[in-house]
């Protein structure tokens, strides 16, 4: 490798503000097109003026490539409604269920206990089961908030390294 091609390597490496492995791809192809253009005939500095100073190469190719977040999936508050909303409506409808309901031992809406035993059948606990749904959406919520989190944080700190 000459030194023009190194030396010029190695600005448009500094000069791409992009993810260690995006910049290692791009540089990599870069390499390539020197190695195809010298097979074809052209010298290094021939390449180098064609592609024009490094800074401006870098910042071209930066801009065709940059990591955009995709739809829906990267907003928290959006996550956090799905599963919030649907737990806290699970945990209300539950609470408002067992006011209503009537108290054990009483048939139908009668104002004293009987002593008539029903038996047979299966008569699930629905207020149970609420609460039971609304504990699982309030942990996708709590992990969906915590994944966000963590999410934020690692763009942070990979913005904070390329910085640097």
């Amino acid at each position: 490798m000459t030194d023009h091609k190194k030396a010029y390597l190695r600005r448009v490496g500094r000069a791409l503000r992009l993810p260690d492995r995006r910049r290692r791809e791009i540089l990599r192809d870069l390499e390539e097109a020197f190695c195809s253009a010298q097979e074809h005939g052209e010298d290094v500095r021939e390449v180098i003026g064609r592609l024009g100073p490094p800074e401006t190469f870098a910042a071209a190719v930066a801009g065709r490539t940059e990591d955009r977040p995709r739809g829906r999936a990267g907003r928290p508050a959006a996550w956090l409604l799905g599963f919030g909303l649907p737990a806290a409506a699970c945990f209300l409808l539950a609470q408002g269920i067992r006011r209503a309901a009537v108290p054990p031992g009483v048939i139908g809406y009668a104002e004293m206990r009987t002593e008539i035993a029903v038996t047979g059948g299966f008569a699930p606990d629905v207020p149970v089961l609420l609460n039971g749904l609304g504990l699982l959406l309030a942990v996708g919520a709590l992990a969906a908030g915590i994944a966000a989190l963590c999410r934020r944080w690692k763009r942070k700190e990979r913005q904070r390294a390329e910085r640097n």
